[in-house]
C-alpha cells in the first residue's frame, strides 16, 4: 500500500462469518523489500507497527469483522497483514481501506 499523508481506517471482514476464526489486521512500515533465493519470493523487512485492530477477535466479539480505527499515516510504503490466530486457518476475506486521500494498494 502506498499512501500520502492522510487519515484512514481499515476493515477486515470474513466473507463467510465464522465463530472459530479469530482475526486481526496490522499495518507495518515497509522500508524495503529484497529478492530472496526462492523463485518469485521476497523477504520483507518489517518496520515499526503503524496501526492495529488490537487483539484477535472472533465473531462473538466482533460480528462484522475487525477495524483499525481512525489513524494518521505519512506518505510511504506499508505492509498490511491480515491474519488468523490459529496457524493454517484460512478463510476468504475482504479488506476495505478508507482514506482522506487517494491510495494505491497492490
Amino acid at each position: 500500500m502506498e499512501a500520502h499523508h492522510a487519515f484512514g481506517r481499515m476493515r477486515l471482514q470474513l466473507l463467510q462469518p465464522s465463530s472459530t476464526h479469530a482475526i486481526n489486521i496490522t499495518i507495518f512500515s515497509c522500508p524495503h523489500a529484497r529478492q530472496s533465493g526462492a523463485k518469485g519470493a521476497r523477504d520483507i523487512d518489517l518496520g515499526a507497527q503503524v496501526a492495529t485492530s488490537g487483539g484477535y477477535a472472533d465473531r462473538s466479539v466482533s460480528p462484522g469483522g475487525v477495524t483499525i480505527p481512525l489513524f494518521t499515516i505519512q506518505a510511504g510504503k506499508y505492509l498490511v497483514v491480515a491474519s488468523t490466530f490459529d496457524p493454517e486457518c484460512t478463510a476468504p476475506f475482504q479488506l476495505l481501506a478508507f482514506s482522506s486521500v487517494e491510495i494505491n494498494m497492490q
